[in-house]
């Protein structure tokens, strides 16, 4: 295999320590299309390792030293996709910067980050996440309190990460490590988060119905930690079947760091499906995996509270929705721009 490493940083090709130096400097929107090609080469190589199975997203893994860092470097090496399914050999990512800010995908994602979270082994990794209220956020269980081989010690929240030229134009928040609401079976987790992002940001629109077969699906995540995508072509329910218990069968191209991305429907923009997997369903084939908002929110007296709160046309970017709580461990206490 090439022996090289993805510096997204300095927008270079580098290899790794010990390898021959062969860089080579590309044009920005080449440079998005070689990345999640490359990646996509690494995941259609890896179907054969998870047909007939469905498992959780399969997160990559950096040091700790770039935990804080808008542009992430991943090496060869970070780069293992057998539980992460993309789906055709030509991904369907656009990059959300190409889209006028007015657009209704920039609308739907605005309330939508990247989670980075730093593991006591000095170790850090990335999920999406989207803004639910004023204190909090949602994203998959499985990437915070996690199934990782050490738990998370901090956590931030990187918003308006649109572009890798525009790193200071960010914003970061404090995100607590310690779960205030959790469920392992519906892969969902809600944190608490410090700074008010939805004053800013927004928070993201749910609806307690499931996706129709065939409708018409987008999902806005961040791929391999790369600036905020939006996924809508190919990406649809599954037909003849959408549902399989408390999973939507969706057909969007998803990579490692799409965990706890929100699915919307492309019809009417609500956000009905947490995605957090890749695999196949029996009788149906190969498909990546959400989970069933409608089902989240039944278990969820926070989300419960927010969505009623929200068809009585409270902002949630106000008052705080009562929860039981759990003080920030692990982190910076204070809302802070991104460098």
């Amino acid at each position: 295999m090439a022996c090289f490493q993805l510096q997204f940083s300095s927008l270079l090709f580098a290899p790794e320590a010990g390898c021959k130096r062969e860089n080579r400097r590309i044009a920005m929107p080449r440079m998005h299309a070689t990345i999640l090609s490359f990646l996509s080469l690494f995941a259609l190589s890896a179907l054969e390792l998870s047909l007939g199975t469905v498992a959780h997203a399969q997160e990559m893994y950096l040091d700790g030293s770039q935990f804080g860092a808008v542009n992430l470097t991943i090496t060869q090496s970070s780069v293992n996709l057998n539980l992460e399914q993309v789906l055709g050999e030509n991904p369907n990512y656009e990059l959300l910067s190409t889209y006028d800010e007015a657009s209704r995908f920039h609308k739907l994602g605005k309330p939508v980050g990247r989670l980075d979270i730093l593991l006591g082994n000095g170790r850090m990794t990335f999920c999406t996440a989207s803004i639910v209220s004023k204190d909090y956020i949602i994203t998959n269980f499985h990437c915070i309190p996690g199934t990782h081989s050490s738990p998370p010690t901090q956590a931030s929240l990187l918003m308006d990460y649109l572009r890798i030229d525009t790193p200071e134009g960010t914003e970061r928040y404090a995100v607590s490590v310690t779960p205030v609401e959790q469920n392992k079976e519906l892969d969902y987790v809600i944190l608490r988060v410090e700074g008010n992002p939805a004053a800013q940001f927004g928070n993201i629109s749910m609806d307690i119905r499931d996706p129709k077969p065939g409708e018409s699906l987008l999902v806005v995540h961040h791929p391999a930690g790369l600036p905020k995508h939006l996924t809508r072509g190919g990406c649809r329910a599954r037909t003849p079947k959408a549902l399989s218990g408390n999973n939507i069968l969706h057909l969007c191209d998803t990579l490692p760091g799409s965990s706890g991305a929100p699915v919307f429907s492309d019809e009417d923009g609500r956000f009905i499906g947490l995605h957090f997997a890749g695999g196949t369903a029996p009788g149906v084939g190969m498909s990546n995996f959400a989970k069933r908002i409608r089902l989240i929110i039944k278990k969820s007296p926070i989300l419960t509270e927010v969505v009623a709160s929200a068809a009585g046309g409270q902002d949630q970017g106000g008052d705080a929705v009562s929860e039981p709580g759990a003080p920030i461990v692990g982190g910076p206490r204070e809302h802070y721009r991104a460098g």
